[in-house]
């Protein structure tokens, strides 16, 4: 069995745990509480927004609340989760926490597409397409449910709706495994690339990616990058890593 399938998931692991308790991240978190507004619509769960934000010390708590699973009302639960969607944005910190509530189910969806002769971990797809989901979700049409909607949209971007463009024959690759050739009667490879950043655009990948993925065109060195955005290296291979998994969804549903 390879290794590989189960990286990803070990990785968005460690990186909550990590993130849960980051002191910097909690006061970002908490400082959601200062612009928090009502309405007739959402006031009930801003105001249990507010109330798990009050003394935050783990974003699992926000996680929480917004499952039913762990006791919270369906309605609240739904509110807030309302509300985070609509903030993510501006923050994609608020999108990391509604991907943390459905990676549950994302998990289980990509399971029934593991093909364990294949070093493509769809758990790797499936999360990004509920980026994309995430950021095309109309939260004033479809306030209830939200984490099942979520869950469902991404199946359908990450699995369904690539079958449906691709014939039998075809076979996925990722993005990041793709290889630049010799420019043929499709243009350039420099094209070709424009060609896939200019649909990622197109199907909602966050412009930050999109940033970073040209810094490194431009720069061809990630320490170079690191030390222009002043954090480590790792951090750019992180963020690069994430940032290719955005485009991948969007090409596939391109």
């Amino acid at each position: 069995m390879n290794r590989q399938l189960h990286a990803y998931t070990a990785q968005l692991g460690h990186d909550w745990e990590r993130l849960r308790y980051h002191r910097p991240t909690l006061r970002r978190v908490g400082s959601w509480s200062a612009d928090v507004t009502t309405d007739a619509r959402s006031s009930a769960g801003e105001a249990a927004l507010a109330e798990v934000l009050r003394d935050l010390d783990d974003l699992q708590r926000l996680v929480d609340a917004t499952d039913v699973r762990r006791g919270a009302d369906p309605g609240i639960a739904d509110a807030i989760l309302v509300q985070l969607v609509d903030r993510a944005d501006r923050d994609e910190l608020a999108g990391r926490v509604v991907i943390q509530r459905i990676l549950g189910g994302l998990i289980s969806q990509a399971a029934r597409h593991r093909n364990h002769d294949d070093d493509i971990d769809p758990a790797e797809i499936i999360v990004a397409a509920a980026w994309i989901a995430l950021r095309r979700y109309d939260t004033t049409r479809r306030p209830h449910h939200v984490a099942e909607a979520l869950i469902s949209d991404a199946r359908y971007q990450a699995f369904q709706r690539p079958l449906r463009r691709l014939s039998a024959t075809e076979k996925i690759v990722p993005i990041d495994r793709l290889e630049l050739r010799p420019a043929g009667p499709d243009g350039t490879p420099f094209e070709r690339l424009a060609e896939v950043i200019r649909a990622a655009r197109q199907h909602g990948v966050p412009d930050a990616d999109l940033q970073l993925i040209r810094d490194l065109l431009r720069s061809e060195s990630s320490s170079v990058v690191a030390a222009e955005r002043g954090v480590t290296t790792r951090t750019i291979r992180n963020h690069r890593e994430r940032a290719v998994s955005h485009i991948r969804a969007a090409v596939l549903a391109a």
